[in-house]
């Protein structure tokens, strides 16, 4: 029987400060990451949906997922201090998720840049961070993420980009939406804290214990151009250091490595 996600349950897994003590859940939005760009809401508050209808992924693509499978969920931050890079935010919360994942079920959760989880090597979850500018400094970061939950193998259409999986489809059970959110939220604040305080070679070194690329080969696709490599490292700043064919390394900032 599927568990619908409630405020107070979500809170009864939470062992942070801030991060989730304010949820806003709502049965349909458009995006979760549109509504918290629109409200104040404070630092640390949780914007949840059981279904959205306009879900956006990086580069524009659809996120779309059935009524109550997921966790779709963007948190607030409100940062004190200047953010070396939104990438390292991506990477951190990557790292909150798995460590969500793993600690729960015991799924071989893994990292892929820049910013997937797969398990298998079938992708179970998407980060999406955006960023909202006053003056010259952040006004806030969102950080947007979508987790495949409850799905069954048929509610994933033929055309999916990257073969896709859920957490049920890997534990062979139904999942608690509410426990797998409250993790999250408790992983994510450590992990928040330490960018603040400027541990973010940490977080970089434990990005990549948990990917599935490096030393690998790797395609870089960017709008219609496409080149291959070895993903050799990730730079401090989250980038990826690619080795491509021609014996050249870059670090690239965008686009996506398969």
């Amino acid at each position: 029987m599927q568990i619908p996600l409630t405020s107070e349950s979500i809170r009864s897994h939470l062992a942070t400060d801030t991060f989730g003590w304010n949820i806003i859940l709502k049965d349909s939005l458009p995006s979760t990451n549109d509504l918290a760009k629109q409200e104040d809401f404070a630092h640390g508050s949780a914007v949840l949906a059981e279904e959205q209808t306009a879900g956006k992924g990086r580069l524009g693509r659809n996120w779309m997922a059935p009524k109550g499978s997921s966790i779709l969920m963007t948190i607030v931050l409100r940062p004190e201090r200047e953010i070396q890079s939104m990438q390292i935010i991506t990477l951190a919360s990557g790292i909150a998720v798995v460590e969500a994942i793993r600690e729960l079920y015991l799924l071989p959760a893994r990292l892929k840049w820049p910013n997937d989880l797969t398990i298998y090597e079938r992708k179970v979850c998407g980060i999406l961070v955006e960023s909202q500018l006053r003056g010259d400094g952040i006004s806030k970061i969102l950080v947007g993420l979508g987790c495949n939950v409850n799905q069954h193998p048929a509610d994933f259409p033929d055309d999916l980009r990257m073969p896709a999986t859920s957490l049920k489809i890997d534990a062979n059970r139904e999942l608690d939406r509410n426990e797998l959110t409250g993790h999250i939220l408790n992983h994510f604040e450590e992990r928040y804290n330490q960018v603040l305080d400027g541990q973010s070679e940490k977080i970089v070194n434990d990005w990549k214990k948990n990917s599935n690329q490096l030393g690998r080969n790797v395609r870089w696709l960017e709008n219609d151009n496409e080149r291959t490599g070895v993903l050799r490292d990730i730079s401090p700043d989250g980038a990826a250091v690619v080795e491509f064919e021609d014996g050249s390394t870059e670090e690239i900032i965008s686009g996506d490595l398969l």
